[in-house]
């Protein structure tokens, strides 16, 4: 009888589960990219003021290029490897929560890199 009561908990533990569309996962990568530029903006922008200061000084070359290059694809370049873990390994809910502990290590593709930021500015 446990065994039915048990089966049937689980069975219907998982209906009650809902699949989230991929608008709902576009979105939280959005939000996480844009989380992730806001870290690697404040960086660019410290060290286009030190560029401007100490180093074009004495040069007529403007850099802005790179440096808005910098600011929008350099975050690009651990969240897509984020979005991939998370779509092949952890592809539970809308992305928001881990489905296990084991999986909470995936925000590291994401929090070192803004931990190494922060300090180095």
């Amino acid at each position: 009888m446990a065994d039915t009561d048990t089966e049937s908990m689980i069975s219907q533990q998982n209906e009650e589960t809902p699949e989230y569309p991929w608008e709902c996962k576009l979105l939280t990568s959005i939000w996480m990219y844009s989380r992730f530029s806001n870290y690697v903006w404040i960086f660019v922008e410290g060290f286009y003021l030190y560029f401007l200061i100490f180093v074009n000084t004495f040069s007529d070359k403007s850099s802005i290029k790179w440096f808005l290059m910098a600011g929008w694809c350099s975050p690009l370049l651990f969240v897509i490897p984020w979005v991939l873990v998370r779509l092949y390994f952890d592809d539970f809910g809308c992305w928001t929560n881990y489905s296990d502990a084991k999986t909470r290590e995936y925000t590291y593709i994401i929090s070192v890199p803004i931990i190494i930021l922060t300090v180095v500015r």
